[in-house]
């Protein structure tokens, strides 16, 4: 879900956070690889978005490292998918 940065792990920075399955809706982070965003039966496009938003709004707040998308968001603000 997010680029790893420089000298260090995406996934690692949401686990030190204690992001493992955070949960919006039908979206979680996993609780096996916690740079990988899950999506149950009837998840919404915006629990993703949420999650998304939450973890990388947690980690910055935490580390200063603001998390960079591997994917982009279609059918949103451009702006919410960097």
């Amino acid at each position: 879900m997010f680029q790893n940065p420089p000298d260090g792990s995406a996934g690692e920075l949401v686990d030190s956070c204690g992001l493992k399955g955070l949960r919006f809706g039908g979206a979680h982070v996993s609780t096996k690889h916690a740079n990988f965003i899950m999506a149950d039966p009837g998840a919404t496009a915006a629990d993703v978005r949420a999650v998304v938003a939450e973890v990388r709004r947690r980690v910055e707040e935490s580390t200063g490292i603001r998390l960079e998308m591997e994917l982009r968001l279609v059918g949103f603000d451009p702006q919410e998918g960097r």
